[in-house]
């Protein structure tokens, strides 16, 4: 049988409750399903992806992510994901590059204030 569009939502929310309850494992598995009804839905592939960085499984959170911002470039917060996982692995550089792709969109000011401050902690460790 043929799902309906609908359920993919009903999982992306699935998988969106799960991840706040801290139930990564059964948010991962939602997202997964999501996504095979709805595999150009940047929403729940931005969600796949920070559930996987939360996991430390960052080469996967990175692919899922990239493809984020190849599907919407202006998804900032995709930004913001890579440069935490990329920082993670200690690939400082690269971190800072999207810290600084994430500055170019986000207008908050204590958003932008507190991700300035984490990326001026890396300038100072950077090797």
């Amino acid at each position: 049988a043929r799902l309906k569009p609908g359920i993919a939502d009903y999982y992306y929310n699935l998988g969106s409750v799960s991840s706040r309850m801290g139930l990564i494992d059964s948010a991962l598995d939602a997202f997964w399903k999501a996504l095979a009804i709805d595999p150009g839905n940047v929403d729940v592939l931005f969600n796949l992806g920070t559930a996987l960085g939360v996991t430390g499984r960052f080469a996967k959170a990175e692919s899922i992510l990239t493809q984020v911002l190849a599907l919407d470039p202006s998804y900032f917060d995709a930004y913001f994901n890579l440069a935490v996982g990329l920082e993670a692995q200690g690939r400082i550089f690269e971190a800072l590059r999207m810290y600084d792709k994430y500055l170019e969109f986000e207008t908050d000011p204590v958003k932008r204030q507190s991700v300035v401050e984490r990326r001026n902690r890396l300038v100072e460790i950077r090797p």
